[in-house]
């Protein structure tokens, strides 16, 4: 059984949203997960967007070492700026990670955003086969012969924003019996979601996998609407509380798939705990170095 974290607070730093509570409820999934897998001496999860809010994480870990896993999807605006700001361990924006500082005689290591994990790969690829599996209608389709629509955020205001997800499309295409294609779009640069319906794939069998953390407004109405849905019947179904894409949906000539996003893949708490234990080594070795020394 490994301990490493026993003695260590981790810190679930989100972004939420302010017009959905899917990605509230995402981190107290995962918080409750965490704490079976990685067995920590607690989990806090906080938001940039509403409470509880990152300002207040560090001031409520009540142990002296401290993990930081930003729930970001790239190491870009948010992961180098806004959080690291608004958590409180840095003014400056942050380029290195994992990074590691003293703050109200804690020491607190934060992790590189989660997107930046080189098993995002298999993952992506877990959650479009489970969504295959899941959804046979009207035959059952293997992945190999289905492309991926990878869909991330992306953002002109940095320059990094898009490079996870390009990094995972590339590791997949090593792999050329993994899927028949895969390519990334993203939400506010291009290609955008909606140039899906013009790939020129091979492949009529598409998986969108939502390259994001919670069922936010993105994953459950901008995916959707870009993709043709009508306004009126994704609104009618989140307003029932059900479903706002039907799996698969033809349009022209693809059968069209949308997986939840990937940070709800139930593999999720596993790769987490992976890497913090790694980061919670380190900090030991470091420790003992001091000691030494």
């Amino acid at each position: 059984m490994d301990d490493s974290l026993k003695d260590c607070s981790l810190v679930l730093a989100m972004h939420g949203s302010t017009e959905d509570d899917r990605p509230r409820k995402a981190g107290q999934w995962l918080a409750s997960a965490l704490m079976k897998e990685a067995r920590p001496a607690e989990v806090i999860p906080c938001y940039y967007k509403h409470d509880p809010w990152m300002q207040e994480a560090l001031g409520q870990c009540s142990r002296n070492k401290v993990l930081i896993q930003p729930m970001l999807m790239s190491n870009g605006y948010f992961a180098q700026k806004v959080f690291p700001k608004a958590l409180g361990i840095s003014q400056d924006p942050i380029e290195t990670f994992p990074t590691t500082f003293s703050l109200h005689g804690k020491q607190v290591c934060c992790a590189p955003p989660l997107g930046n994990d080189p098993a995002l790969s298999d993952l992506v690829l877990g959650c479009a086969a489970d969504c295959l599996e899941r959804y046979p209608f009207p035959v059952r389709i293997p992945l190999k012969s289905a492309a991926i629509a990878l869909v991330g955020h992306g953002t002109p205001r940095h320059s990094q924003s898009t490079q996870s997800a390009l990094d995972v499309v590339a590791a997949i295409q090593q792999r050329h019996e993994a899927c028949s294609d895969i390519r990334a779009f993203f939400i506010e640069e291009p290609p955008r979601v909606e140039e899906i319906l013009q790939w020129s794939s091979a492949a009529k069998d598409v998986v969108v996998v939502p390259f994001m953390i919670a069922d936010g407004p993105h994953a459950i109405l901008d995916i959707p609407l870009a993709l043709g849905e009508p306004e009126k019947r994704v609104q009618a179904c989140l307003a029932q509380g059900s479903p706002t894409w039907r799996n698969p949906t033809q349009r022209n000539r693809q059968r069209i798939w949308i997986t939840p996003p990937v940070g709800l893949s139930h593999r999720i708490p596993a790769l987490i705990t992976r890497r913090l234990r790694e980061l919670a080594g380190r900090m030991l070795a470091k420790d003992s170095e001091s000691l030494m020394d």
